[in-house]
């Protein structure tokens, strides 16, 4: 009988949001216990939530590459952080517009 093991990423394992190949980010949801999956990615309709906009404004943002997501069951799931760094990154471009 073949059994998967699953293992809790260290934090130097975690990929950087602005850079990693899409690979290594699906790897890494599939890593993480799913406690910790529902804490670091949400769906479209949370990630609105989360950003303030609509579902399809975020699905954009996934689409021109500003925010990171994984496919999952053809569904996105956004990596929270990376939501986080481009909200705050169009925040300072606003600010120094």
């Amino acid at each position: 009988m073949n059994l998967i093991q699953v293992t809790k990423p260290s934090r130097h394992e975690q990929p950087t949001t602005t850079n990693a190949p899409h690979e290594e980010l699906i790897h890494y949801y599939l890593r993480l216990p799913v406690p910790e999956r529902h804490q670091q990615f949400a769906n479209t309709s949370r990630a609105a939530a989360i950003a303030g906009c609509s579902q399809r404004t975020v699905q954009r943002w996934v689409e021109e590459g500003s925010v990171r997501a994984v496919y999952v069951v053809g569904r996105q799931m956004i990596l929270i952080a990376s939501l986080h760094e481009f909200i705050e990154g169009e925040a300072r471009m606003r600010e120094y517009s």
